[in-house]
């Protein structure tokens, strides 16, 4: 039996995947078409203003619009992606019922956790959606925002579009959605020369509930270092529904492994001696040919752009040279030289 008995079926549900009282409608796995929130809402469009965007963005004369910084930029170019546009997808979403059953005892409050994945799910789902209507293979994804507005909580991602122009569509999942990546260009080309394609950045979400100790409980504790088993039971039990949540949506995706896996607790989320567990991570599948279809750069140069410091070589331009400098030519050296930022340089700080 377990050393928490009174919770062996939470624990057991949990490593399906699944909380005690059921599935959470909700839950980031279920997500079959993009932009149909879980649970059986109704879908929202993209907005009037987002379609005219898109439609506009896949004129081939266009101004290419982006959330990239000139070092993502350029190794992405180099690693064979066409960067198309910025994406945003949002999801503003209203906690319509507050959970009174279970409130004396330890468990899940699965209002809460199906109202965080339903935002969740619908922001990442209308990125993909824009990024789709854009004829896109994946997002690089720039930022995930979240605000509580009253009683309204908005969730909202952006990113850019990206295109793999050696072999298009050969990198959506197997759902034939554009993939969503969360990390740095360097970490994409080096995976990718392994073989593997990143397929969604994910969540796994659950708030659970501690009831308040008796009376009686608190004094038997009082001035002594002892275990609080309901405690860690609890927070035991939310962070293995939250794992077994994040692989259940990786696995639905196609993903094979998970990756960079972190997970953040947030105490008194939804009231006293309740917290919020939300695990993330990034989901990667294996591709034949792709490490054969991967070029051998290095993305070094390009990735200091983005620290701010100059990069003098024969493929890269460092930009307007001032001074003596501008008088006499410049001779590229063998191997790059990294500079700290010159005084007055654009780009550089001011005097």
């Amino acid at each position: 039996m377990s050393p928490f008995g009174h919770h062996e079926r939470e624990q057991q549900a949990a490593q399906q995947g699944q909380p005690f009282a059921g599935q959470v409608p909700g839950q980031m796995a279920a997500q079959p078409v993009p932009g149909q929130p879980p649970g059986g809402s109704s879908p929202t469009a993209l907005p009037q203003a987002a379609q005219s965007r898109l439609a506009h963005d896949r004129d081939t004369a266009a101004a290419r619009t982006s959330f990239l910084g000139a070092g993502e930029y350029l190794n992405l170019r180099q690693a064979g992606f066409e960067p198309i546009a910025g994406v945003i997808g949002l999801s503003v979403v209203h906690i319509g019922g507050v959970q009174l059953a279970g409130f004396n005892q330890a468990s899940e409050l699965g209002v809460y956790s199906n109202a965080i994945t339903i935002g969740l799910v619908d922001a990442s789902a209308r990125l993909q959606e824009e990024a789709g209507t854009l004829g896109a293979d994946g997002v690089f994804l720039h930022q995930m925002e979240e605000r509580t507005l009253g009683e309204e909580h908005e969730y909202a991602w952006s990113g850019t579009a990206l295109r793999f122009v050696p072999n298009p569509g050969a990198l959506r999942t197997a759902s034939g959605l554009p993939f969503v990546f969360a990390h740095s260009a360097q970490m994409l080309y080096q995976m990718m020369r392994a073989g593997m394609a990143p397929v969604l950045y994910g969540y796994g979400v659950c708030v659970y509930h501690v009831p308040h100790r008796t009376m009686r409980q608190a004094l038997g504790q009082t001035f002594q270092n002892a275990e609080v088993p309901v405690f860690t039971d609890a927070w035991y039990t939310a962070r293995e529904i939250a794992v077994a949540r994040l692989q259940g949506t990786m696995e639905q995706h196609g993903a094979q492994i998970v990756l960079n896996m972190k997970m953040s607790m947030t105490v008194d989320a939804f009231g006293e001696h309740t917290a919020e567990f939300r695990l993330s991570g990034s989901g990667w599948r294996h591709v034949d040919g792709l490490q054969q279809a991967m070029p051998a750069i290095d993305l070094a140069p390009e990735a200091l752009i983005e620290r701010g410091l100059l990069v003098t070589g024969p493929a890269v331009a460092t930009g307007p040279v001032v001074g003596a400098m501008a008088q006499a030519p410049m001779q590229a050296p063998a191997q790059p030289v990294v500079q700290a930022p010159v005084q007055g340089m654009a780009g550089g700080p001011s005097a």
